[in-house]
């Protein structure tokens, strides 16, 4: 069949091309966008004018069944979920009454077309090849066995891309085991979607359930929200870039045709209020202008000093469509979390370095923290708070031992009694200390060592006073430091993976404020040997990875992809090859 050849072609090729129908539907929506809901409407009102006109007037349509037309074990349409669905409805037609297409088919494509709104590609979801197939039924209308067979195929696509589409927007459509790194997963949300589909359309209520799917945080519907606007803005062609590289930092009295270009910039993003056109038009740099600056760096997690330095210049320079990009991976992201974080619970966004421990879902305290560097990145885990240590000792890795202190011991022999630590062998347990100046270190490699080392409690630990554990297989853990310095620094990501918190007394008293009263964390810090305290209630700790999000004051905010993560998920993300290539490759669930 002409058809069927068309639409398996064109699942091969996977072009990356909507059609013009497809492209005015969205030019339709994007001309009268107020909110989500009333968009999807417009374009189902506009999509069941044109349904309407694809139809066979057929007494038996009820009797067909859509393996009368279309073998799905054979299909390169199958997949085990389409087959599930097929057989709850005993394989009747899903998308057809009296052989035409229902109001719940144009529910279902004018939601596909407006994927864009979540963030998604529209071509993941075989737009193209459904609106091919409903441009063929017109075609074919005085045609009945034809029309019928193009019809199967279509339902089955339309079933396809609803399975599709509504895993996505539930689970996320990225996996992210496959970005290359520690990531832990929470357990999908469990939805039967076969089951899901079935209610749906004996309700008549197919945009409703797939809208009912979204995660339900204020934060998905806020950044969806950004990333509508965004979009438009990238159609209306309004986000100029500053565009090219200065050779100095621009700053307050500064004039030159820069400015303009800058003034130009933060007015599109919203950093500058002013529409004053004379204003904009001026080369000079005011205070005006440094206060816009500031606000675009606080909204970016640089220094704020209103001067146009090189990091400043590098975020300015992100293209309208790499941020799009970078709200589309994180919006996704939220979709692997669950709904409910937990009354009480730690959470760190490692590329904002910060940390944030809620009670009673109400923020108790925030603070800035340090995360590992890049070749030794902190991973994302979902963990529980178990116990604290009050001046611990730290148990040097034997990684860091033997790559970064074996060196400094060789040209040093007095290095680890300056600092505080002790030589053991073999064990960090073990009560045989050796002295160091015993040892033949010009014999010691990375591959023979096999002392331990252990740094002694005190001030000058590289935990500080404080340590707080929750049992993983990284080892990896919140704790003080006495590098306080590197807190002022915008960008943190200078340990070896642990997270170095700022406030770490503060955090202390809050997690024990019902156990143990500040006088008593005072005395076990004045000791001088490690104490242990177990929480009497555990509190959940939430690591992400978020580079951009709104806050509570209506800020888009974006930060630096420190690890590359978003690099690789964008990637993944915008990927159009089918479901079931993706699937096979395992890049999808």
């Amino acid at each position: 069949m002409k058809m069927r050849n068309i639409i398996r072609n064109m699942l091969v090729q996977r072009k990356s091309l909507i059609v013009v129908l497809s492209l005015l539907t969205i030019v339709l929506t994007l001309a009268t966008c107020k909110t989500t809901n009333n968009n999807i409407q417009t374009d189902i009102n506009d999509k069941t004018t044109q349904i309407d006109q694809v139809s066979l007037s057929d007494t038996d349509w009820e009797q067909g069944k859509v393996t009368d037309y279309h073998t799905l074990t054979k299909s390169f349409l199958w997949n085990s979920q389409v087959d599930l669905f097929y057989q709850e409805l005993d394989y009747q037609f899903a998308w057809f009454k009296d052989g035409r297409l229902t109001q719940n088919a144009s529910e279902l494509i004018a939601t596909l077309e407006s994927s864009w709104k979540e963030g998604f590609v529209a071509e993941n979801y075989e737009i193209r090849e459904i609106e091919m197939a409903i441009h063929e039924l017109q075609d074919l209308a005085s045609q009945e066995e034809e029309y019928r067979q193009v019809a199967a195929q279509l339902d089955i696509l339309l079933s396809r891309s609803y399975l599709s589409y509504a895993s996505d927007i539930a689970n996320g459509r990225n996996n992210p085991q496959k970005i290359d790194a520690n990531w832990e997963t929470y357990p999908q949300k469990k939805h039967n979607l076969v089951k899901y589909l079935s209610v749906a359309l004996k309700k008549d209520d197919i945009q409703k359930s797939l809208v009912e799917l979204r995660p339900k945080t204020n934060q998905y519907e806020k950044l969806m929200t950004a990333y509508q606007k965004l979009y438009l803005s990238s159609q209306d062609r309004v986000w100029p870039l500053p565009a090219y590289s200065i050779s100095r930092a621009v700053e307050e009295n500064d004039s030159s045709g820069y400015v303009v270009r800058l003034k130009s910039y933060l007015f599109a993003t919203g950093d500058l209020k002013t529409a004053d056109s004379t204003y904009l038009s001026s080369p000079f740099f005011d205070n005006k202008l440094t206060e816009a600056v500031k606000h675009f760096q606080f909204r970016h997690g640089l220094e704020q000093d209103g001067i146009v330095g090189k990091n400043t210049q590098q975020e300015m320079n992100k293209s309208i469509d790499y941020r799009l990009d970078q709200i589309g991976v994180n919006l996704d992201r939220l979709r692997w979390l669950p709904d409910n974080l937990g009354d009480s619970y730690i959470e760190v966004n490692i590329p904002e370095f910060s940390l944030k421990y809620f009670e009673s879902n109400q923020l108790i305290t925030h603070m800035n923290v340090v995360v590992g560097r890049n070749k030794n990145y902190t991973p994302v885990l979902k963990d529980t708070l178990s116990y604290l240590v009050f001046n611990p000792t730290w148990n040097v890795p034997n990684s860091i031992a033997t790559k970064e202190m074996l060196p400094k011991i060789k040209a040093d022999s007095t290095y680890l009694a300056r600092n505080n630590y002790v030589l053991l062998k073999s064990s960090y347990i073990s009560k045989d200390t050796i002295n160091p100046a015993e040892v033949e270190w010009s014999e010691i490699t990375r591959d023979n060592f096999s002392y331990r080392i252990v740094q002694k409690s005190g001030r000058f630990n590289a935990l500080g006073t404080i340590k707080f554990i929750m049992p993983n297989n990284h080892n990896i853990y919140l704790h003080d430091t006495p590098s306080h310095h590197l807190f002022s620094r915008a960008q943190r990501n200078f340990s070896h993976g642990c997270i170095r918190v700022e406030k770490p007394l503060e955090l202390a008293q809050n997690l024990l404020e019902a156990q143990i009263n500040n006088d008593s964390i005072y005395e076990l810090l004045a000791g001088k040997e490690p104490k242990t305290v177990i929480l009497d209630k555990k509190v959940a700790v939430h690591m992400f990875y978020h580079t951009a999000w709104v806050d509570k004051q209506g800020n888009l905010q974006f930060r630096k992809d420190i690890y590359s993560f978003d690099e690789k998920s964008i990637t993944l993300l915008k990927r159009t090859e089918s479901r079931q290539q993706l699937v096979a490759q395992g890049i999808l669930e």
